[in-house]
């Protein structure tokens, strides 16, 4: 589809103890995930990171974290940057549940002109980092960092965004909770072992 695809992993995984992106799940590098599925669904992909040479062999090219650090906003910023197209997805790299169908149900969404699609858990949280941003939120993203505002609601906020409740989606995932995101060791167990009964 008419996407490009950034997977953001410039975090710190402070409790996970290393670098969540590459811990293996199910076999293989967790990031290995949500990649496969943005290849599925969109025209060219790219990791956000400021370790470019941690992800060498995964065939994917990596673009730099605008302001290292800073965490998502700045992550977006980079990847409306260097996209090679209007609409970009953006998902975390420890996200294994998201799904090709969900993925290009959001990315139709954005038909309608929205700056912003992000849609909601099923538990009505919003999940901004699994969503889709046009090119035009670059400016007002780049207004709030410089002003200090880091958190992604905000840049939603700012723009033209529509929003997506969960029951809108439940025809485009599986059984998997598809915004489940692995920060600790136990989190990862936990998960990886309900990959395996579903």
């Amino acid at each position: 589809m008419d996407a490009s695809g950034f997977i953001q992993a410039g975090g710190q995984s402070r409790r996970m103890g290393v670098n969540k992106a590459l811990v293996q799940f199910a076999g293989a590098p967790l990031i290995l995930r949500p990649l496969e599925v943005l290849r599925q669904t969109t025209k060219w992909q790219a990791i956000v990171t400021s370790e470019a040479h941690l992800y060498a062999t995964l065939g994917v090219e990596c673009v730099p974290d605008y302001r290292p650090s800073l965490g998502p906003l700045s992550g977006i910023c980079s990847a409306l940057m260097h996209s090679q197209t209007d609409l970009i997805v953006t998902v975390a790299c420890d996200m294994p549940f998201l799904t090709k169908e969900l993925i290009c149900y959001l990315i139709e969404s954005a038909k309608g002109g929205a700056e912003a699609v992000v849609p909601t858990d099923d538990k009505g949280y919003l999940q901004p980092l699994a969503a889709v941003y046009r090119k035009s939120c670059l400016q007002p993203a780049l207004e709030l960092l410089s002003m200090g505002e880091l958190a992604l609601k905000a840049l939603i906020r700012k723009v033209d965004t529509f929003y997506l409740d969960f029951d809108s989606l439940r025809p485009f995932v599986g059984k998997l909770p598809p915004f489940a995101n692995i920060n600790t060791p136990q989190e990862l167990a936990l998960y990886e072992n309900l990959s395996k009964t579903n």
